[in-house]
């Protein structure tokens, strides 16, 4: 009977980390279901691509409600709390969107912060919003994705996100 036990605890104390590991390899939480789950599929497995070129987690959460908090900090909570992140910084950006609210925010962490800053946020409003009031979801949280990637990219003193143009990039860089 120990002996059962004694192999339980270890077999259990193996697949924890795995347990654990795999909220993080999910990029996309689509707790609202605004998304099909054929959508769903493709968007994770195209940020999981996107993330592993620019070695950054680069996340869509959808929720009904933010339950009390600013969309902002239920953004950063969510990702600080739920193991995203790469590197020792935790590299990374995480889009939120919560429906009854009707708000949205942008979370960075790690050299996020530095690659997402207010004019690339600013750009970002402006060809999000536009998807996001159309209901075109999928669409929304492909071009984030293309963002991220396309900004992190960037080599200082090159513009930014090249074919759409960034207004903003003189004023950041």
């Amino acid at each position: 009977m120990k002996k059962s036990i004694v192999c339980f605890i270890v077999l259990l104390c193996l697949l924890l980390p795995v347990g654990a590991d795999m909220a993080a390899e999910l990029l996309v939480m689509d707790y609202a279901d605004l998304l099909t789950p054929e959508e769903e599929e493709a968007l994770d497995a195209g940020l999981a691509q996107i993330s592993g070129e620019i070695g950054a987690d680069i996340v869509i959460l959808t929720v009904d409600t933010l339950e009390g908090y600013s969309a902002q900090a239920y953004a950063d909570d969510f990702y600080d709390y739920n193991g995203y992140g790469q590197g020792a910084d935790y590299d990374g950006a995480l889009f939120l969107i919560a429906m009854e609210e009707r708000e949205w925010a942008i979370s960075t962490s790690g050299y996020g912060i530095t690659v997402i800053h207010e004019g690339a946020l600013d750009y970002m409003e402006e060809y999000l919003v536009p998807y996001l009031s159309d209901g075109a979801y999928y669409e929304a949280f492909s071009l984030f994705g293309e963002i991220c990637r396309e900004y992190w990219l960037t080599e200082p003193g090159e513009t930014p996100y090249g074919y759409y143009g960034d207004p903003y990039y003189d004023e950041y860089y």
